[in-house]
């Protein structure tokens, strides 16, 4: 399964990170200067479910290189309009979308260009901790303290039940 991850900050680093340490081949569709701080820093995740820093593969819009059988989008609501013009080449016909965002209001433009029937519901609760000395006034995602996905439409396809094995494991 190759999953594209729409950001790569904390929900997006976070899921993306935990995949690609299962070994799911997951790419990263991040801005060209996240790229280079991703480059030169790593994909750091610390959470007290174990810390980790990890060379995910990186892409920048326009890049060849799909089509993926799932799109996470994990980007700010207000980015949301171009994350979807900057994925939609890298869904196929096949492809799955499952947004961790704010709210629910994205749905309607999810549907709009991907379909309902490729549109997951999905949601998770980020835990954080605010960090003292250095970096103090940042917050730390801890990790997910719940989260869940499921289709929009009634019923539930193999690929979905694929995919939540490989999220929740």
């Amino acid at each position: 399964m190759r999953v594209l991850v729409v950001g790569a900050g904390a929900v997006g680093g976070y899921f993306g990170g935990r995949l690609l340490e299962k070994g799911v081949d997951v790419a990263f569709l991040v801005r060209e200067r996240r790229k280079r701080e991703l480059e030169e820093r790593g994909l750091v995740i610390r959470s007290v479910h174990g810390d980790a820093v990890l060379r995910p593969k990186l892409i920048v819009a326009g890049e060849d290189d799909g089509p993926f059988d799932v799109v996470v989008f994990a980007s700010k609501a207000y980015h949301l309009t171009g994350a979807i013009a900057d994925a939609k080449p890298y869904v196929g016909e096949g492809t799955m979308v499952l947004p961790l965002l704010n709210g629910i209001a994205h749905m309607e433009s999810l549907w709009a260009v991907f379909g309902r029937e490729n549109v997951l519901g999905g949601f998770c609760f980020m835990r954080n901790a605010w960090l003292l000395g250095d970096e103090m006034g940042k917050r730390r995602p801890l990790g997910a303290s719940r989260s869940a996905l499921g289709q929009a439409a009634v019923f539930l396809e193999k690929r979905v039940v694929h995919g939540g094995d490989v999220l929740y494991s």
